[in-house]
């Protein structure tokens, strides 16, 4: 597998599944997470998981664009930018949206 070293990722539906299975996959190679779910509780237990220095969590509800926008927002603010997206729950955001958010937050 190849090093993904300071590669941003915000993952949803991060706290189980094959969500909870890609951040712990991606961190272990080098990657940062940005962590989307629904259970706090969850969420902050997975970055106790990994580490504060690897990720951050975001309490969302993917049917938010408010809560969407956080989610990128707070790779932005903890890692410095955005690389990627997986999306494992369905979202309030089309494709056109997330890029849009996406500027928002690089700008």
């Amino acid at each position: 597998m190849r090093d993904l070293k300071d590669t941003v990722i915000a993952i949803t539906g991060a706290t189980s599944g094959i969500g909870k299975a890609t951040a712990e996959q991606l961190v272990g190679l080098g990657a940062k997470v940005s962590l989307g779910a629904r259970n706090a509780d969850r969420l902050h237990a997975l970055v106790e998981q990994l580490g504060a220095d690897n990720a951050v969590a975001v309490p969302m509800d993917v049917r938010s664009v408010e809560d969407n926008q956080a989610l990128i927002n707070a790779a932005v603010e903890k890692f410095g930018k955005l690389d990627a997206l997986f999306l494992t729950q369905a979202s309030a955001c089309t494709d056109r949206c997330w890029i849009i958010l996406a500027m928002k937050s690089a700008a």
